[in-house]
């Protein structure tokens, strides 16, 4: 089961299956930048919304304040959570790269509940095309590269379980 256990980065080999590994890993590399790119807008955005939520919210009492912070808060946690998709899409790609892009169309739902003008905004709908776009090609890539790991390891597996030593060839 030790062989499961999968690297924090792609594997480089020489062999044409390793160059469309290599490939795949690369979609997951991109997925790993969206990924951050997302959750640091997140955190940085929401950081700075909270620093600055007395100016932003004017003479608003206590209880406004207060569920600011909190929604604030929340949203900057939403960020780290998409960091540490990023930081795992090596080690479960295909489930961090569909719970990033789920989470994302999740994020674009609450918005458009809590401000439908931003479906309508232009520069947010070229980026959020940018990065669903991105997100589902890295699906396809995380599904690739799992099942091309799979394989490996079964064919790993197999030739230790006979003793068949492949360093000699």
């Amino acid at each position: 089961m030790r062989d499961e256990v999968w690297d924090d980065t792609p594997a480089r080999d020489d062999g044409l299956g390793s160059l469309a590994q290599s490939a795949r890993g690369a979609g997951l590399g991109q997925a790993r930048g969206i990924l951050y790119a997302v959750g640091v807008l997140n955190v940085v955005l929401h950081a700075l919304a909270l620093a600055f939520l007395e100016q932003l919210v004017g003479r608003a009492d206590d209880e406004t304040v207060r569920v600011a912070r909190l929604l604030l808060a929340g949203w900057i946690l939403v960020g780290v959570v998409f960091l540490a998709l990023g930081a795992a899409v090596y080690r479960a790609p295909v489930a961090c790269t569909v719970t990033g892009l789920v989470m994302y169309l999740a994020l674009i739902a609450v918005n458009a509940v809590a401000d439908p003008g931003s479906l309508v905004n232009p520069c947010l709908g070229v980026f959020r095309f940018l990065v669903i776009a991105g997100l589902a090609k890295a699906v396809q890539a995380a599904a690739a590269y799992e099942k091309q790991h799979r394989a490996e390891a079964r064919q790993a597996r197999r030739a230790r379980d006979e003793g068949w030593d492949h360093s000699y060839e």
